[in-house]
């Protein structure tokens, strides 16, 4: 089974209807990974002093790249 990254990262299995799926389910895998990402490229010294938005769509190509990079690797 491929990853498309709109998975949610800690799935629950939410029997309450008051609950929206999405909600209950938390953050995507996709999400997860950005994030993850994002602390990496902010804690580098050499970030300093880029722009916020280039940081996070650098983190966002980080996510897209491992994403790929699993399903190539997914039996």
């Amino acid at each position: 089974m491929k990853i498309t990254g709109n998975e949610p990262i800690h799935p629950i299995d939410c029997k309450i209807d008051i609950l929206s799926k999405d909600w209950a389910n938390g953050l995507t895998i996709h999400q997860y990974y950005t994030g993850l990402a994002m602390q990496g490229l902010l804690i580098n010294p050499e970030t300093n002093g880029k722009l916020f938005f280039e940081i996070a769509n650098n983190a966002i190509k980080c996510a897209d790249a491992l994403i790929e990079e699993l399903n190539k690797t997914k039996k």
